[in-house]
């Protein structure tokens, strides 16, 4: 079994150009490992000096208070706060779990005669249609479990959407379904206990950068680059 942890970025900031759901796949038999490598190395980045006030604040990563030392990361050098981004990338990398996003740029969305669509909605579609692929191509005897942020406030038309894109059988119960590899249902957790749901997170808010063209994370952008399994821009 898989775990396809997905976030969301851009997501009721009209000052962000583009809305974007990202997925990190983990399979179950990587989960620990790939938990621990992320957890474990944090404790080494942070001086000694603040660690009582940080760890007092600390709840998750998140990549715009890592990259923009807010929150937990205030006070915390931009040296320390790039390496610790760097360690939790590598992650991805060294692990080598697939990144598969959707994304969808507003404005050009606005203008067009489906406009009123929730962009968060088509970002969402075309992660599981992504990750819907990745399973059929490299792993098409197993499935995916679909893992969430219960922090979103559309995460009832989430759900409502996954249940739309799995369903697959005809009345007259003779088409298979369409998505046999994802899961009959899709979790939503904390993403403050949910070290998937948090490099979910990361990678996307580079990923978003990178769409900007805003040159401040492409490096960090290109850690990931080749873990990126499928993406799709709309409209």
């Amino acid at each position: 079994m898989f775990l396809a942890y997905m976030d969301d970025t851009g997501t009721g900031n009209k000052a962000e150009r583009f809305q974007v759901m990202t997925a990190v796949i983990v399979a179950d038999g990587f989960f620990h490992a790939a938990q621990s490598r992320a957890i474990g190395g944090l404790a080494a980045y942070i001086p000694e000096d603040k660690a009582d006030e940080f760890w007092q604040k600390f709840e998750e990563f998140k990549g715009w208070q890592l990259f923009g030392g807010y929150g937990p990361f205030d006070g915390i050098s931009q040296e320390t706060r790039f390496g610790i981004i760097e360690y939790l990338l590598n992650v991805v990398s060294e692990f080598k779990l697939p990144i598969v996003y959707g994304a969808v740029e507003k404005e050009k969305l606005r203008k067009k005669s489906y406009g009123s669509a929730l962009p968060l909605d088509m970002c969402f579609r075309i992660c599981m249609d992504g990750i819907a692929e990745e399973m059929q191509r490299d792993f098409r005897h197993d499935f995916a479990l679909l893992v969430a942020d219960n922090s979103n406030a559309d995460a009832k038309r989430l759900r409502e959407s996954f249940y739309e894109f799995r369903r697959g059988m005809n009345r007259d119960g003779r088409e298979p379904f369409p998505t046999p590899h994802l899961h009959d249902d899709m979790y939503f957790g904390d993403s403050k206990y949910s070290i998937g749901i948090q490099l979910a997170d990361l990678c996307g808010y580079f990923i978003s950068k990178h769409l900007e063209g805003n040159p401040a994370g492409e490096g960090f952008f290109n850690l990931i680059k080749d873990r990126i399994v499928y993406s799709r821009v709309e409209p």
